[in-house]
């Protein structure tokens, strides 16, 4: 392989982030290979992740619906200051696209790391 070439990649990429593919002393083509295959690896997966994380996000929306007795639980349940801004955020998001705010998008809206923070031990004795 040309190491020109290479170092251009390797440039734009950073080698920080290709030395993990070249740990065991692969050379600078396998190397390459090997991060283009994970790049593969990850897109047959994402399909997979998108559907867990739907389904992961409004089965939460669900029980927190349920426990606050009305689909803005997000305004009725005591969250924490980050889970707070978070939501802001997502609201903040929505305006700014010009559509309405609506329990629906501020669900979607939100990160899968909002959702999987719910269930950290902060959360732990909330009421929900």
């Amino acid at each position: 392989m040309n190491t020109r070439f290479y170092s251009e990649i390797e440039n734009s990429f950073t080698s920080s982030r290709l030395s993990v593919y070249k740990q065991d002393g692969a050379d600078n083509l396998t190397c390459l290979a090997r991060y283009l295959y994970n790049i593969e690896v990850c897109k047959s997966l994402y399909s997979s992740l998108n559907i867990f994380e739907v389904t992961f996000r409004n089965a939460i929306d669900k029980v927190l619906c349920t426990v606050a007795g009305a689909d803005n639980w997000y305004d009725i349940l005591t969250l924490d200051s980050t889970s707070m801004k978070n939501i802001s955020d997502a609201k903040h998001k929505i305006q700014k696209k010009g559509k309405p705010v609506t329990h629906n998008r501020i669900v979607s809206e939100l990160t899968f790391g909002f959702w999987t923070s719910l269930l950290t031990p902060r959360y732990s004795q909330a009421s929900f």
